[in-house]
């Protein structure tokens, strides 16, 4: 019958015939195939341990050659079948790892890949025994990147301790990529860094484990999340170019020029030369000519009346360029011919055309710019003068000195107009940063944060974590930077409590002066060139980057430098792009911010005010 209720007619019985001989033909093969063999087991050789990744080899034939799996049961409850088939006589390796000590007896059998059915017999029983031993415990991802670029390497720090104190040795799972034991076998509690290479966006679990030198696998660490992303990544590192390499110095000047953005910079190459090098490229597009291998330690600063750039080198000098770095003025005209050597220029402010520079002779200067030449106005002794000159809303120079004394100077001769210890002790003041109200700000080595009223009268003053650093003024917000790696966020009409404190991941100091961006963030360099940030309303973390992981990626081999005591820290600067220029001990190094993130318009978003680092109230 076909499906119409009536006869078939005769292609539908040969079709019919054909399908009905294909089976009985199947069937026929199928039933000519054999099972395969009863699996040899290898044992595992030497001892073993519990908790730690044991193999066994086992191996079957099947006569007609066809490819095997194999399944085997553990003897501890646990009974596995292999992933992937293998051809007939060929050995396979199964792994299992037994938590417990004792004596198991481990069998075997083989199927036919594709026929289940068509299976051996179980093998003989044979007897693994399991040593006892303590696997790592306490395994920690010490240290890791909140977010890194795709195809950057990322580079991780994890420990752990063995109970025995056997040497151990550590394995990475990288949200799903899992990497290879680390070698050498380190002794327990020494910490190992490990890198990889996210190669696409998104957020990654990354966690950790330890084994012994007995194979004893710990459990996997807690989990720490990595941002891959576009911003928060470095994307170039800077060296002068000369067989030194040397590092960049003092905090950078960013400028226009040609209608692309140039970090200016001095550096510690063999001829004592200023750089600046492009936002965009990390390429230097023009230098100065050779300074007689006198570094240009004095922090650069634009003097806009004049369109020029103002170094101060280490042999007393004052130079200034245009924004090709070629030199139009230096002052004195020579430093040479009974003029004191060897005395370096720290930190210029600039009002109008008039440069205002601190020098190791613990004097203040006051130079004109006059385009050309530089021309002397004034100077004042200031003992122990100290840190960064800045300029008060009257146009007075404010300076400050390492026994607690702040001076306000008149702007024309450079006369004292306030003189007055604020600190009972004497101790060091370090900051300056002044509102757009006329307060400014201080902080010293003791801790305490000052608030000085226009009329010269102490606002306010408040105890913080550590040495006060770094400050900078957001919109009714004071942020400070301590010594001990704390950020406070300070209400300046109301200071205590302070309004929260961020304590930054792995950041034994900060030195620097954070800066404040259009979009709510704050970056702060560490004293390990450590780039952080977080937000200005909660200090809540967005994201870190390591600076000196990216040249150590760059030239392997290559350690990094080991910050002394005596090593000046310098201040990051911000890109009109969002991304941040941070001078770190072994390059100069610009990190991709936001588009978004520029400059925030406030009364002191940055160290020394704004963008010409001209140390003047409200000069963005």
């Amino acid at each position: 019958m076909n499906d119409q209720g009536g006869p078939m007619n005769r292609r539908q019985l040969a079709f019919v015939a054909g399908a009905v001989l294909l089976a009985v033909a199947a069937l026929a093969l199928k039933c000519g195939e054999d099972p395969p063999t009863v699996p040899t087991i290898t044992p595992p050789e030497g001892t073993v341990y519990q908790n730690a990744e044991v193999a066994i080899r086992v191996v079957a034939t099947q006569p007609q050659e066809k490819n095997l799996k194999y399944v085997v049961n553990w003897g501890d409850g646990v009974t596995d079948t292999s992933a992937i088939d293998y051809p007939s006589g060929t050995e396979a390796t199964l792994r299992h790892v037994w938590t417990e000590p004792g004596g198991y007896e481990v069998k075997a059998l083989a199927f036919v890949e594709d026929n289940a059915e068509l299976a051996s017999d179980w093998s003989a029983p044979v007897t693994v025994t399991i040593e006892a031993n303590e696997a790592p415990t306490d395994v920690r991802i010490r240290d890791y990147p909140f977010q890194v670029g795709r195809n950057r390497w990322a580079f991780f720090e994890v420990s752990a301790t063995d109970p025995e104190g056997d040497s151990i040795q550590y394995q990475f799972d990288f949200g799903g990529s899992s990497g290879s034991w680390t070698t050498p076998l380190v002794p327990s509690g020494t910490p190992v860094q490990d890198s990889f290479r996210f190669r696409s966006l998104g957020e990654f679990q990354v966690k950790a484990r330890a084994r012994d030198h007995k194979g004893s696998m710990s459990e996997w660490s807690d989990s720490v999340m990595v941002k891959v992303d576009t911003t928060g990544v470095v994307n170039w590192a800077w060296m002068s170019p000369d067989d030194d390499e040397g590092p960049a110095i003092g905090s950078p000047l960013i400028q226009t020029r040609n209608e692309e953005e140039v970090v200016y910079v001095g550096a510690e190459d063999e001829f004592g030369r200023a750089y600046g090098i492009k936002v965009s490229t990390g390429r230097h597009t023009v230098r100065s000519g050779s300074a007689d291998e006198d570094y240009f330690t004095g922090h650069p600063t634009y003097v806009a009346a004049t369109g020029n750039i103002i170094f101060g080198n280490e042999n007393g000098e004052i130079y200034a360029f245009d924004k090709s770095l070629s030199r139009k003025w230096n002052w004195p005209d020579s430093a040479r011919g009974g003029w004191p050597t060897y005395l370096e220029w720290g930190v210029f402010a600039v009002n109008g055309s008039k440069i205002y520079g601190t020098r190791d002779d613990d004097r203040v200067y006051c130079v004109t710019d006059l385009g050309v030449s530089g021309r002397y106005e004034a100077s004042r002794s200031i003992p122990s003068i100290h840190g960064n000159p800045v300029i008060n809303g009257a146009g007075q120079v404010v300076v400050i000195t390492d026994q607690g004394r702040i001076v306000y100077l008149d702007g024309n001769n450079l006369n004292v107009a306030w003189d007055t210890v604020l600190t009972a002790g004497g101790a060091a003041l370090n900051a300056l940063a002044v509102g757009s109200a006329g307060h400014v700000y201080v902080g010293d080595a003791g801790g305490n944060v000052y608030c000085i009223n226009p009329d010269r009268s102490i606002g306010w003053k408040v105890q913080v974590d550590g040495e006060a650093n770094g400050i900078v003024i957001g919109s009714g917000a004071v942020y400070v930077a301590t010594g001990r790696g704390k950020i406070y966020r300070l209400n300046p009409n109301s200071p205590t409590p302070p309004v929260w404190v961020s304590t930054l991941v792995n950041a034994d100091e900060i030195e620097t002066t954070p800066i404040l961006t259009a979009n709510g963030l704050i970056y702060i360099h560490d004293d390990m060139d450590v780039l952080h940030c977080i937000k200005q309303d909660d200090g809540a973390y967005v994201w870190r980057v390591d600076c000196a992981e990216f040249t150590m990626a760059q030239y392997p081999g290559r350690a990094r430098r080991a910050r002394d005591f005596e090593m000046p820290m310098f201040s990051p600067a911000l890109a009109g792009n969002g991304d941040i220029i941070v001078v770190g001990l072994d390059a100069l190094y610009c990190v991709s911010g936001y588009t978004e993130g520029t400059l925030a318009q406030t009364a002191w978003p940055k160290w020394q005010g704004g963008r010409d680092n001209t140390g003047k109230a409200g000069s963005f």
